[in-house]
């Protein structure tokens, strides 16, 4: 059990360094919508104030914290990558044809194929050891 909560807590804290990246990417930073960067920002600043504030949560807290991350964090990163694909053989949402079949994104599996599908298109890299879904504790 261990084990998988320190899982969880990697791959929160995975999640949250590269949002923070994406962020501050200068290929990116000019590209969000100012009121998405802002909402994207508070939650990325508020999640890694609770990760220093309490080192020893449970699997399922950060479970929660991570999903509660990524309702936030997938839309905006959705619509960015939308935005920078819709020119260049877009598939559904501006995607690159075939990125999401039938257009539904798993929340817990989007974050991986944003990040994915935006190293593809020149932005933010997607990097495997980083990437929570491809953790190599996970």
């Amino acid at each position: 059990m261990a084990a998988a909560r320190i899982s969880a807590k990697n791959g929160l804290e995975s999640y949250t360094y590269n949002l923070h990246n994406s962020l501050s990417d200068e290929k990116l930073a000019n590209k969000f919508d100012a009121a998405d960067k802002s909402k994207l920002e508070g939650a990325v600043n508020d999640m890694t104030s609770w990760l220093d504030a309490l080192q020893e949560a449970s699997m399922e807290e950060y479970n929660k914290k991570q999903k509660e991350l990524e309702v936030i964090a997938n839309p905006i990163m959705q619509k960015l990558y939308a935005q920078a694909g819709a020119g260049a053989g877009a598939g559904v949402g501006g995607f690159p044809a075939g990125a999401f079949p039938g257009g539904a994104l798993d929340v817990h599996t989007s974050a991986c194929d944003i990040l994915e599908q935006g190293s593809h298109l020149g932005l933010a890299p997607h990097s495997r050891l980083l990437c929570p879904h491809h953790h190599p504790y996970g």
